[in-house]
């Protein structure tokens, strides 16, 4: 079973996820924060995380670029869902981290469903 790490600090953002990414077959962790999102990848070595960029103590691009220099965590792929994608600049910050897509919250499940396929199929690599 895939396993995808889930960094969000809304709970019914994370609860969403949690659901749907569990229905889909999925394992799930989660992380509520940059810090812990940095633990958890590193311990479990997830095939995909899914990043919010506005986290506590260390935001989604820190947290990215951070997981993108560790050998451990660098090929994981990093896909940010965030409310900032009308922001560009946000988006493409996140890019430069190292993330490969950028989505918009209310995520498009559609849309979700497709890359997290592609991801986690080995079709790709972070």
């Amino acid at each position: 079973m895939k396993k995808i790490l889930v960094v969000e600090d809304y709970e019914d953002t994370l609860a969403m996820m949690r659901i749907f990414l569990k229905m889909n077959g999925y394992q799930v962790l989660e992380a509520t924060n940059g810090k812990d999102a940095i633990e958890t990848a590193s311990r479990e070595l997830p095939d995909l995380i899914l990043m919010d960029i506005s986290l506590p103590l260390v935001n989604g691009i820190e947290t990215t670029r951070i997981l993108k220099a560790i050998a451990e965590t660098k090929h994981i792929p990093v896909l940010v869902i965030t409310v900032r994608s009308n922001n560009p600049s946000m988006c493409n910050q996140a890019i430069e981290a190292g993330a490969i897509e950028c989505f918009g919250k209310p995520v498009d499940l559609e849309l979700l469903t497709n890359a997290v396929k592609k991801y986690t199929e080995g079709e790709v690599s972070g």
